[in-house]
């Protein structure tokens, strides 16, 4: 009987072991385990792991990253900080910085062009008023006055401003999504820009093309012929061009 016991035990022990095996980590976890710790805290490097099954995956074929660079070549207008920040992201440089320099200055260089035919003093203005503004007309007579206007600065303050926000955004930018994709961004960026403002003089009335500086000054020459000193004593139709 009691050896009919000892055996009904061994057989239910076993049992136990059969189906639910005590949780021990193994070795090979075990090692696994502290290697993981180990790159955590940064006591191992990751090519140490290649072949491994906590090594790095091999890369996906398309544009090969670099590195940010240190340079000013290579970190433009943009604080080293920011890059320093972003290391260990995403976001990893597609193009070089002397490609995002000759881009974004090639950029700056068109809209400098078209500032000095805006303050050329024998420009024909209202040349310059159908093909670089946006308004309604232009849009249907002159539809890509809608992404030339985008490139249009009559003012030295319009172009400064609109210059330092590209260089300041668009340098590292330019860097992660390349020429290429940057290039869309700025066309199309242009283009909403000037959609926008042509729905927003639908929106308040002003159908009409605004008046040239030429224009603008016989205007004022005439009012004061006239004595009118306030542009609200102007009509309807000459006030939504100004």
């Amino acid at each position: 009987m009691i050896c009919l016991v000892r055996t009904s035990s061994a057989a239910l022990h076993l049992r136990q072991l059969v189906v639910s095996p005590p949780l021990r980590p193994s070795y090979l976890h075990r090692q696994l385990f502290n290697k993981a710790r180990r790159i955590r805290d940064k006591q191992i490097s990751l090519p140490s792991l290649k072949g491994s099954p906590l090594g790095p995956k091999p890369a996906q074929i398309g544009p090969q990253n670099t590195s940010w660079g240190i340079s000013v070549a290579d970190l433009g207008p943009i604080p080293k900080s920011f890059y320093l920040r972003h290391e260990s992201t995403i976001l990893k440089p597609r193009s070089s910085g002397s490609s995002a320099w000759a881009g974004l200055m090639s950029l700056t260089g068109i809209n400098l062009v078209v500032f000095g035919l805006w303050n050329e003093p024998d420009q024909d203005e209202e040349w310059m008023m159908e093909n670089f503004t946006a308004d309604i007309a232009n849009t249907i007579e002159r539809p890509w006055s809608l992404v030339t206007a985008s490139i249009s600065h009559q003012s030295f303050l319009h172009i400064a401003g609109n210059m330092f926000a590209m260089w300041l955004f668009g340098f590292s930018t330019y860097r992660v999504i390349g020429a290429v994709e940057f290039a869309k961004v700025y066309v199309l960026g242009g283009l909403s820009c000037s959609a926008t403002h042509v729905l927003q003089n639908i929106a308040t009335g002003k159908t009409q093309s605004p008046l040239s500086k030429n224009e603008r000054d016989r205007l004022q020459r005439m009012a004061e012929s006239q004595g009118i000193q306030s542009t609200k004593d102007l009509p309807p139709q000459i006030r939504e061009r100004l």
